[in-house]
């Protein structure tokens, strides 16, 4: 895997524990539907969006459930 690979797997284990993250990494939920999808989704939103720097993980999980919250994705 690539270095954004790296950077996005690494923003993700400071919110879910080592097991789950390899968990992610190792399922088999989206092959069928779209094989690229998981890594997409590790490089780019975690690896380039969510590792940005400005604001701390604890503030930045916050604004994110404060975001979906407010488009009711959420009840």
């Amino acid at each position: 895997m690539g270095e954004r690979f790296t950077k996005g797997l690494a923003t993700i284990k400071q919110y879910i524990t080592e097991e789950e993250a390899t968990r992610l990494v190792d399922s088999d939920t989206l092959a069928d539907i779209a094989p690229d999808l998981r890594k997409m989704i590790i490089e780019f939103a975690y690896g380039d969006v969510y590792s940005r720097p400005g604001l701390e993980a604890k503030s930045r999980a916050l604004v994110v459930i404060t975001a979906v919250v407010t488009q009711g994705a959420e009840p």
